[in-house]
């Protein structure tokens, strides 16, 4: 099996060399992060058997709560449409950026969303 892995990050510090299945971008603010995730998720293939996707909070506050919920929206409907299998895990959760009020309220709106799309493709019938 091939594993390919997207990365977007909001800093420099996290790099690699990339190939044909790793590949990383940077984004500097709220509207170049939706750009690239919407560049990641056209790219997935629905051949693939499932997507792994790590729900950082990380990239707060350079990259708002709100882009933040919305880049969970695109993915896991990026997922539902292809009808590819979506497995989460929250991430990030450093309280230096951001009190853990904050950081609580983020992790709950990724599993909001997650089972908002989730739940809209079961009335749906959608097949995953």
């Amino acid at each position: 099996h091939r594993v390919s892995q997207y990365d977007l990050s909001t800093n420099l510090f996290d790099s690699y060399d990339e190939d044909e299945n790793h590949m990383i971008s940077v984004a500097k603010d709220d509207e170049e992060y939706l750009r690239k995730v919407d560049s990641i998720v056209s790219a997935l293939d629905p051949s693939i058997d499932l997507v792994l996707y790590n729900a950082g909070t990380d990239p707060y506050p350079t990259i708002s709560h709100a882009t933040l919920e919305e880049r969970e929206r695109r993915v896991f409907k990026a997922c539902v449409d292809q009808g590819i299998p979506c497995v989460f895990v929250l991430a990030g959760g450093y309280t230096f950026s951001q009190d853990m009020t904050s950081l609580v309220t983020s992790h709950i709106k990724t599993i909001q969303n997650s089972n908002n799309v989730f739940r809209r493709c079961n009335r749906n019938r959608c097949k995953i």
